[in-house]
């Protein structure tokens, strides 16, 4: 979960205004226990290293648009598998 936690840190590091940097740290930690919850449910059906590579390369590309499309997908997927998990369909 540290390397989990450092890849994201290291996408807005560089950001310059503490303040977004400090809500960020809180709502990420706030939603550790979901993250770790997901990881139990999806455990064959995500790949998170792949999608983590793909928004470093969209990062490191400097393709904006691309690296938020594909983060808003990384968390998404993550709220359609515990809404699954809810609603135990498990599909």
């Amino acid at each position: 979960m540290q390397r989990h936690a450092d890849f994201h840190l290291a996408l807005v590091n560089g950001g310059d205004s503490s303040w977004l940097l400090r809500l960020r740290s809180q709502l990420f930690d706030q939603s550790q226990r979901y993250r770790r919850l997901s990881v139990s449910l999806a455990r064959a059906k995500r790949n998170v290293d792949k999608e983590h590579r793909a928004i470093m390369d969209a990062a490191l590309s400097r393709d904006a648009d691309r690296a938020v499309a594909l983060m808003r997908e990384h968390l998404e997927l993550t709220t359609k598998i515990l809404l699954r998990g809810i609603d135990g369909s498990g599909s």
